[in-house]
C-alpha cells in the first residue's frame, strides 16, 4: 500500500456468499425502480398520441428554412458592411482629388 494511506482492514464476516448477496440485492432493487419508474411514465402519458411523422418533416423544413434565412441575412449584412466601407474610403479618396484639382 501508500506510505499516504492506511492499510484498509477488510471484516472477517465478509466473504464471496456475502459480496454475492449484496450484489443480487442490488440488482432486485434495481429492477423494481426501474419496474416502478417505467409504470409512472405510462400513468403520465396517459391517452398520448404521437406526432406524425408527416408534422415532424413540415416542422424541420420550416426551421430549415428559417435558419437559412438568418444565415443568408448575416451574409448580406456583412457583406454590405464591407461595401460600405470600401466604398467611404473610395469617396473619401474623391474628394480629395477633386479639392487637388479645383486650386
Amino acid at each position: 500500500m501508500s506510505f499516504r494511506q492506511p492499510e484498509v482492514q477488510i471484516p472477517k464476516d465478509v466473504n464471496s456468499n456475502t459480496i454475492g448477496d449484496c450484489y443480487t440485492d442490488a440488482l432486485d432493487s434495481g429492477k423494481k425502480c426501474i419496474d416502478k419508474a417505467q409504470t409512472t411514465f405510462v400513468n403520465t402519458l396517459g391517452d398520448y398520441t404521437p406526432i406524425p411523422e408527416e408534422t415532424i418533416q413540415t416542422v424541420k423544413a420550416a426551421m430549415k428554412a428559417a435558419m437559412q434565412e438568418k444565415k443568408e441575412a448575416r451574409r448580406n449584412k456583412r457583406r454590405a458592411k464591407m461595401n460600405d466601407r470600401r466604398n467611404k474610403r473610395k469617396n473619401k479618396r474623391g474628394r480629395r482629388n477633386n479639392r487637388r484639382d479645383r486650386r
